[in-house]
């Protein structure tokens, strides 16, 4: 990995959006202390530094907050209708924008929530979706990083569903756009659906500069952060090179940046790819000193991600056939499980999708005695070839079935 990553400690893990808010905040407190004891005079000067520097960030809020102290001062303590008359109008202004940030920050929450506990949403969950972007969208004229923010997250997440990965690109651009204008340091998100977006289209080499763009200025070791070094992974295993994926994903590890304290999301999508690295070097495609993975503690492990019935579960039964293909005791547990993952595959995945026809060649592997020759020769016969993969969910597909195919088929007799 770039050498440059290995910089936890500068201060541009910091972003100047960050420090402005932080001071901001402090600020806020110590405000509302002196206004308390009745002292507001003594901080009126850094209160109106402040304001003036929330606004520059659309931190509204806030400025809701210093305009409205600012007003009681002016027309109060100082006895200026003036300058109480203009921060009366700051005061509204802002605390009504407030009031609409809170609004889309609820909207937002209600929806988030379920979308980032399955990687392949209901038509029940896209339809809310939808509506709820429909709604936002008519928030997007305020002057607000926050309405913005979430409104172009869901507007992305929705273009997701419908594989419309140009209106992503598109949408990303124009959010990002109105950030820099503004000098917010958000757009990191925007940089991951940009991302994923030039993965669905084969375009890695985009894809790498998107993430690069975002990841220096990421602190390491935040769930953040992890997200991007993630997609760099996945990046390596669609282009074949597997020593690469695991060696990005080694330096993660081994400098404990992958930890439990993760949102729970992401720790356990970094737990597949472990998973998944482990049957590589099974496969012979990875050379690695050590890579302790047990399918016991991982299948204990995937809690959030055992409920979504028809996303992230493909690739929890996938592993619990494939890095059971090396010793007899494995081989006995998938006779034992085929039954069971037949009839899962055969009621939550979509037919004629890539999962479930993955599926159905994958469990001709016990008919076909763990031979490669008669377990192809069944393949051939009674199972149709994989739709093109361009456009598929790469966090679902971390690596392309056509490739883990054949390299089952290289694990077998």
């Amino acid at each position: 990995m770039d050498k440059r990553s290995n910089t936890s400690t500068k201060p541009k893990s910091i972003s100047n959006t960050q420090k402005a808010f932080a001071a901001c905040s402090d600020m806020a407190i110590q405000m509302e202390k002196y206004a308390k004891r009745g002292e507001s005079e003594l901080v009126v000067e850094d209160v109106l530094a402040h304001f003036k520097k929330a606004k520059k960030y659309l931190f509204n809020k806030l400025a809701g907050e210093f305009a409205t102290f600012l007003q009681h001062y002016y027309y109060v303590v100082g006895q200026n209708e003036k300058l109480g008359a203009k921060f009366t109008e700051f005061a509204l202004y802002y605390n009504e924008l407030a009031y609409y940030e809170k609004i889309v920050k609820l909207k937002f929450s209600s929806i988030s929530f379920a979308l980032n506990r399955t990687k392949s949403p209901d038509l029940i969950l896209v339809t809310r979706l939808k509506e709820i972007c429909d709604e936002l969208k008519g928030y997007l004229i305020y002057d607000s990083a926050e309405i913005w923010i979430r409104t172009y997250l869901l507007l992305n997440a929705y273009a997701t569903h419908q594989s419309d990965f140009n209106l992503i690109i598109k949408q990303s651009h124009e959010v990002i756009e109105f950030l820099n204008k503004k000098g917010i340091e958000r757009t990191f998100p925007f940089y991951k659906d940009f991302a994923v977006a030039y993965i669905q289209t084969g375009d890695y080499d985009a894809a790498v500069v998107a993430i690069n763009k975002a990841i220096d200025g990421i602190k390491k070791g935040t769930s953040s952060w992890s997200v991007f070094v993630y997609y760099r992974v996945i990046i390596e295993l669609h282009r074949k090179n597997y020593q690469k994926a695991y060696e990005i994903y080694q330096e993660a590890e081994n400098k404990r940046y992958i930890k439990k304290d993760l949102n729970k999301v992401i720790y356990e999508t970094w737990y597949f790819v472990k998973g998944y690295i482990k049957f590589l070097i099974l496969a012979g495609k990875v050379e690695a000193e050590s890579h302790q993975f047990k399918i016991g503690h991982f299948l204990n492990s995937i809690i959030v991600f055992n409920k979504d019935k028809s996303g992230h579960k493909i690739n929890t039964l996938i592993l619990k056939i494939i890095l059971r293909l090396d010793s007899e005791n494995g081989r006995e547990n998938i006779i034992k499980e085929r039954s069971a993952i037949k009839k899962y595959s055969e009621e939550n995945f979509e037919q004629g999708s890539r999962a479930r026809i993955v599926f159905r060649r994958l469990l001709h592997i016990v008919p076909g005695d763990f031979n490669a020759e008669i377990v192809q020769e069944k393949v051939a016969k009674n199972v149709e070839p994989l739709p093109p993969l361009k456009g598929y969910n790469p966090d679902l597909e971390m690596l392309p079935y056509e490739d883990l195919w054949e390299m089952v088929l290289e694990v077998l007799d």
